[in-house]
């Protein structure tokens, strides 16, 4: 049987574990936003998102905002500066940044006005203990002066957000982007900086031929990883998605053949599978212990990440937050009631803090804990083993989910 049609046969919407639980079982903030739990001594990463996009990809359900707009961009600055400074005077005792991370929208987009102001504020936090950094790009605008600006904050990783090699598959879901912009996008990085792709499968008219090509593109371009993820149905989009081109999905069985071809290529080019998507090329820099947060992977545990901009998550040991979705509402907030906008909180219980480290088990260990060695199919594990095994990566979600009904069901 094909992997395709295990997958198939296995076939499970819902979470994907990046966070753990989702923020509809989280109560709303109703009045007074409450205080936040400060990072331990062990050090926190920052995760700050940048809504901001030239234009409109209809594949997309990230919360973003169509704007080119200098003021609107340094506003933005000058609300992110706010929220840091509500948050980093709570801060007590004193505790090391381990790492930032960007995302979007698109952080690279900011206006350089916008990006200058950011650096001065976060630059005096960077620090010894600041390792590394990692940054969502749009390769048809990345330049060496976004590499500088992003070096001088420590980061060194960047996910270009590359989706599909072919232009006309692109063009359909308004991204007009070439081959040329993703290798002048990787001429413009740094020596001590690498470099992985976001790829899509499900995307209208992908097949076998079209996905085939990508092998030597893949050659070429060497990232050092790769994020491979299903196209998500966004049914407030739907509209928007018609207008611009054909958006027509291929059915489920489809897809799964999308995914299979698309694993194929990267194992022949000597990736590692980690699982929920993600290879990393064998013997780089990222073949190592990774972690998964809702900000994306790391080399390093980061037990506390503090998130900053509008629809942000902070999630420490106990608790995860998250800031306002409406750009509007973010704002209004900060600038003008001076109060962090805190949307939603969420005191983790003991059995979802037991499934937060079930998930890391799975994922960054790549072992299947010892209560669900008896309910997982003996073919995902090694002989004799609770390793996982190697068909078993590709159902590192359904391990998770059988996790959950296992914890929540004693």
């Amino acid at each position: 049987m094909t992997l395709a049609k295990k997958l198939l046969d296995f076939h499970s919407p819902g979470n994907r574990f990046s966070y753990y639980p989702l923020t509809s079982k989280w109560e709303e903030v109703k009045k007074t936003a409450p205080s936040l739990p400060s990072p331990s001594t062990e050090g926190f990463g920052i995760y700050i998102h940048i809504p901001f996009c030239r234009e409109i990809c209809t594949y997309c359900g990230c919360n973003i905002k169509i704007s080119n707009q200098k003021e609107e961009h340094l506003q933005y600055v000058k609300a992110l500066s706010m929220e840091k400074k509500l948050r980093w005077d709570k801060i007590n005792p004193p505790s090391d940044l381990l790492n930032i991370t960007f995302g979007g929208g698109t952080p690279n987009f900011l206006n350089p006005k916008a990006k200058e102001l950011l650096l001065e504020e976060l630059g005096p936090l960077i620090g010894a203990q600041t390792s590394s950094g990692q940054m969502e790009v749009d390769p048809r605008y990345f330049t060496r002066e976004d590499a500088q600006w992003a070096f001088a904050l420590k980061i060194n990783r960047f996910n270009f957000g590359v989706q599909d090699f072919n232009s006309e598959i692109l063009s359909n879901v308004n991204r007009r982007q070439s081959l040329d912009h993703l290798h002048r996008a990787k001429e413009a990085l740094l020596p001590q900086q690498i470099m992985g792709m976001d790829l899509l499968w499900g995307l209208p008219k992908q097949d076998e031929r079209s996905m085939k090509n990508w092998y030597s593109h893949l050659k070429t371009l060497a990232p050092d990883w790769i994020s491979f993820y299903p196209l998500a149905k966004v049914p407030w989009l739907e509209s928007i998605q018609n207008a611009y081109g054909d958006f027509t999905l291929p059915d489920r069985e489809r897809k799964y053949e999308l995914y299979q071809w698309g694993v194929e290529i990267f194992e022949s080019l000597g990736y590692r599978n980690q699982g929920m998507g993600h290879f990393v090329k064998k013997n780089g820099p990222l073949d190592q212990t990774l972690y998964r947060k809702v900000s994306g992977l790391f080399p390093q545990k980061t037990p506390y990440l503090m998130g900053l901009g509008v629809s942000a998550i902070t999630e420490g040991p106990d608790f995860m937050a998250q800031n306002y979705k409406i750009l509007d509402r973010y704002l209004f907030s900060l600038l003008k009631k001076n109060e962090l906008p805190l949307f939603k909180f969420h005191k983790k219980s003991q059995k979802e803090k037991q499934m937060n480290q079930l998930v890391e088990d799975i994922f960054s260990h790549h072992t299947i804990p010892e209560l669900l060695k008896q309910r997982v199919p003996e073919e995902w594990r090694e002989p004799n083993s609770n390793d996982i095994s190697n068909l078993g990566l590709h159902f590192k979600k359904n391990i998770m989910q059988i996790g959950e009904k296992t914890i929540f069901e004693a």
